[in-house]
């Protein structure tokens, strides 16, 4: 249901597939990119920040990303597999709006009841 992995912008490293691969592999097998993680920059060569190359301008170099199950299709997805994300989604992606249609879904399926909604609501307040 969710994938949380590494891409890289500028390749690194011989045969390192590039974002752009990733990206249309993942959506290839019905997932879609949802956010971004701990984007790395770097400074291009040999502009330096103060002599340390250590410090960052603005090239994008790598990034964690997570791709979710496509929500387009949400319908197809059964009650457990949205139990699961919506948890994964709280928990380990700081996504609220994600687990909440999740929620949603459920309950239109009256496998949840409207109250939990609301109280997850109030409790991320």
């Amino acid at each position: 249901m969710a994938v949380q992995l590494e891409v890289s912008f500028i390749c690194l490293y011989e045969n390192q597939p590039s974002f752009d691969e990733v990206d249309m592999w993942m959506r290839s097998i019905g997932f879609a990119p949802h956010r971004f993680f701990d984007i790395k920059s770097w400074s291009i060569s040999p502009t330096t920040r103060g002599n340390d190359f250590r410090q960052p301008f603005n090239q994008l170099l790598e990034s964690d990303i997570v791709y979710v199950k496509d929500l387009l299709n949400i319908k197809n997805h059964s009650s457990v597999q949205l139990k699961m994300l919506a948890i994964i989604s709280e928990v380990s992606f700081d996504s609220p709006d994600l687990a909440i249609r999740c929620l949603w879904e459920l309950m239109s399926r009256t496998t949840l009841d409207a109250r939990v909604i609301s109280q997850f609501t109030v409790a991320r307040t």
